[in-house]
C-alpha cells in the first residue's frame, strides 16, 4: 500500500530542507511505501540532502495553497494521503502512527496529529501563550483520542484516505492565498459530524517563530477570507460566523470596530511590554496559570479588531481577480493609534 505527504512551500529553504530531513527518518510499517510530494507556490524548493527517491520536488506558478494541494494530488494513485505544513517536521513513527489510526478507524474520517512548537531560542511569554492557549490553534482544550469536527480539520499535521479526499472533489481554489480551505474541504466530507479524530501520537515539530504584531497581521489576514468563504461555502461560513448575511455582519463590524480605540492602544501597550519577557516571568504553579488567562482575555478585543478590519477590506477583494492583494497590511495598528 502507499500513503503520499503533500507539502506546498512558499517560505523558508532551510526549514523545508529540516522538514524533509524528519520526512527522511520515518520507521514505515510493512507493506507500506512513502512518496513526500513537494509543490513550489510561486518558488523553487530545495532539494534533499542527500538525494532520496521518496521526495517528488516541483515548482509552479503561484496559485494558492489550496491549487498547490489539488496539484499534488493531480494523476496520484495511492491509498492515503497526510497534509503537512513546509514547517512541520515529523518525528520517526509520524507516519506509522497516522496509518495506525487510519486504518482502525476506516473511511470517512480524518486525523489530526499534534503539532507542538519548536523553539530554537530561550521562550518568551508570547511562545508560552500561543502554545498553552487557544490563540492559534485549540490544542490546548482538546482532549487526546477524542472527536472534534470540522473546525478542527487543519493540514499542519492531518490525514485521510485518499478516496475521500477525491469524494470531496478537492480543495476549493478560490480560497487563495491561504485561509480556512482545509476546515471548508472537512466540512464537505463530514458536514457537521465529529469526524476528526485527535491523535497525538502522530507527532510534527512546527518551527513558526512569530511576534504579537505578526499574530495581529495573521488575524487581520484570517479575517481578509472571511467574504471569500462566504461566497465559497455560505454554510461554513454561517457555521463560524452564525449568520449567512455578510452585509449586517459587516455592518457591525463598522460600528464595533469604532469603538475603544484609547482601549486598543492600551492593550496594545500592554501586550508588547509582555510578550517577548522570559517565559519564567510568568511565575510558577497557580500564578503562571493566572497571568496566562488574564493575558488571553485581555488580548481578545484586539485579536478581534485584526480580524474585523480585515474583514471589511476583504469584501473590496472578494472577486478572485484580486486574490493576490489579499495580505495583510497591518490596519489594526491605525486603528488603535500605534505607531
Amino acid at each position: 500500500m502507499h500513503v503520499s505527504v503533500i507539502i506546498p512551500f512558499r517560505g523558508d529553504p532551510a526549514t523545508l530542507s529540516w522538514v524533509m530531513d524528519g520526512f527522511a527518518r520515518q520507521q514505515m510499517p510493512e507493506g507500506w511505501q512513502l512518496s513526500v510530494r513537494i509543490l513550489g507556490d510561486g518558488c523553487t524548493p530545495p532539494q534533499p540532502d542527500p538525494p532520496n527517491p521518496i521526495f517528488s520536488i516541483s515548482t509552479h506558478e503561484w496559485s494558492g495553497v489550496s491549487e498547490a494541494k489539488n496539484l499534488l494530488l493531480t494523476g496520484v494513485s495511492t491509498d492515503a494521503v497526510i497534509f503537512v505544513n513546509a514547517d512541520t517536521r515529523p518525528d520517526p513513527g509520524f507516519v506509522a502512527a497516522h496509518l495506525a489510526r487510519l486504518q482502525a478507524l476506516g473511511h470517512g474520517n480524518m486525523v489530526l496529529g499534534a503539532a507542538p512548537y519548536d523553539h530554537t531560542g530561550p521562550q518568551t511569554v508570547f511562545d508560552v501563550l500561543k502554545e498553552e492557549s487557544p490563540m492559534i490553534f485549540f490544542y490546548s482544550r482538546m482532549k487526546p483520542l477524542q472527536w472534534h469536527d470540522f473546525r478542527h480539520a487543519w493540514t499542519l499535521n492531518l490525514s485521510m484516505w485518499f478516496d475521500d479526499y477525491q469524494k470531496t472533489g478537492g480543495f476549493d481554489k478560490r480560497l487563495r492565498p491561504y485561509g480556512h480551505e482545509d476546515i471548508e474541504l472537512a466540512y464537505r466530507l463530514m458536514g457537521d459530524s465529529r469526524d476528526v479524530f485527535y491523535d497525538p501520537a502522530a507527532i510534527v515539530r512546527h518551527r513558526h517563530p512569530m511576534t504579537f504584531a505578526d499574530y495581529l497581521n495573521r488575524e487581520e489576514g484570517l479575517g481578509l477570507m472571511g467574504p471569500v468563504l462566504r461566497d465559497v461555502s455560505p454554510d461554513v461560513f454561517e457555521r463560524l460566523f452564525g449568520t449567512q448575511d455578510i452585509d449586517a455582519l459587516a455592518a457591525d463590524y463598522r460600528a464595533w470596530v469604532k469603538m475603544d480605540a484609547l482601549a486598543h492602544r492600551w492593550i496594545w501597550q500592554r501586550m508588547d511590554e509582555w510578550a517577548e519577557q522570559p517565559d519564567g516571568t510568568l511565575g510558577n504553579g497557580k500564578e503562571r496559570e493566572q497571568t496566562l488567562t488574564l493575558l488571553y482575555q485581555m488580548h481578545i478585543p484586539l485579536k478581534r479588531l485584526a480580524f474585523r478590519l480585515g474583514f471589511l477590506r476583504g469584501l473590496e477583494l472578494r472577486d478572485d481577480a484580486h486574490w493576490r492583494e489579499r495580505k495583510p497590511v497591518g490596519l489594526w495598528r491605525t486603528a488603535a493609534g500605534i505607531e
